[in-house]
């Protein structure tokens, strides 16, 4: 049972409406109930605050029961008397595969040195079938090709903190590339994460030197369907005619996603056009929360909002 339905069960066991969670969250209806439907989590504040609310304790939200079944009966094996003497056996059949595997080693390089030919014996030939490996390479290469493809923004943030490391310690350094940036340098990396939220999907690739080592890491905002669906509708909520009150709720939601998220939101209010998060806020008081306006959606060319218009 994943995150939301187990958010599902104990929210029904408690008697509570998404709405009636959601007030005590004091978070929006839509926002419980992409939980539950498994499009985005909460962080961990609001974990544990749910937690409280519902009464229970928040490790039963995020393990699942297959895990705690496994933890619960990890430690209540019992232990079959004759395991002993199997490995005993099984030693005792490799003792013997070893010693044979040297005995027929020395009659062939006995045989071997009176042809002047001290190559390796038996062992020469497994020497076909065995690869050239670089291990190095294959250890260096392994943490960042185990993070391509789609990644959360937690993840993004993980690897950059890996790649941050490496270019401060090795001599094989790794670009980084994101939007207009390129960049090997440790603080400029550490500076690029604030860009990445946490929940967003983006897509990861890399690339290689001459010597087959990664040596730039590729980051791109995801466009799927589902994130463009996911980020419109956060704003679309509040679209058409709305009162005043409902207006400041928007503005503090663009505010919040234009410091959190790469990609911003601009707001249009008479002759006024605002995107950072500090003047967006400041903008809040000239709207009178019972006077109604009309609130319209720009889109950028690949669907997602990229302009809020208040009339």
């Amino acid at each position: 049972m994943n995150f939301g339905d187990k958010l599902s069960k104990f929210r029904k066991e408690k008697g509570l409406s998404q709405e009636g969670l959601a007030e005590k969250l004091e978070v929006t209806r839509q926002t419980v109930s992409k939980w539950e439907l498994g499009q985005t989590k909460p962080d961990t504040d609001m974990l544990v605050k749910i937690a409280d609310v519902l009464g229970v304790d928040a490790s039963s939200l995020i393990v699942s029961e297959e895990e705690a079944t496994k933890k619960d009966t990890s430690k209540g094996y019992d232990v079959d008397e004759t395991k002993p003497r199997t490995w005993l056996l099984v030693l005792l059949i490799i003792l013997a595969l070893v010693l044979s595997v040297v005995l027929i080693n020395k009659v062939v390089i006995d045989k071997k040195a009176k042809s002047n030919d001290n190559s390796g014996g038996i062992f020469n030939i497994f020497k076909g079938f065995m690869p050239d490996v670089d291990v190095n390479k294959k250890a260096f290469n392994f943490y960042y090709e185990a993070e391509t493809g789609t990644q959360w923004g937690s993840s993004v943030n993980s690897l950059l903190d890996s790649v941050i490391t490496n270019n401060k310690t090795n001599d094989r350094k790794i670009t980084v590339v994101y939007n207009e940036v390129s960049t090997d340098d440790p603080t400029e990396i550490k500076n690029l994460k604030s860009n990445f939220d946490e929940w967003t999907d983006y897509e990861v690739s890399v690339d290689y030197d001459d010597d087959g080592y990664v040596n730039k890491i590729t980051i791109e905002d995801s466009n799927s369907k589902s994130n463009i669906d996911d980020f419109n509708r956060a704003f679309e909520f509040y679209g058409g005619d709305q009162m005043g009150m409902i207006v400041k709720k928007l503005l503090t939601d663009v505010a919040s996603n234009n410091e959190k998220n790469s990609r911003k939101v601009t707001v249009v209010y008479g002759e006024t056009t605002v995107s950072e998060p500090e003047e967006i806020r400041n903008l809040k008081s000239s709207f009178d929360e019972w006077t109604k306006y009309e609130v319209v959606f720009a889109y950028d060319e690949i669907g997602y909002i990229n302009q809020v218009t208040i009339r």
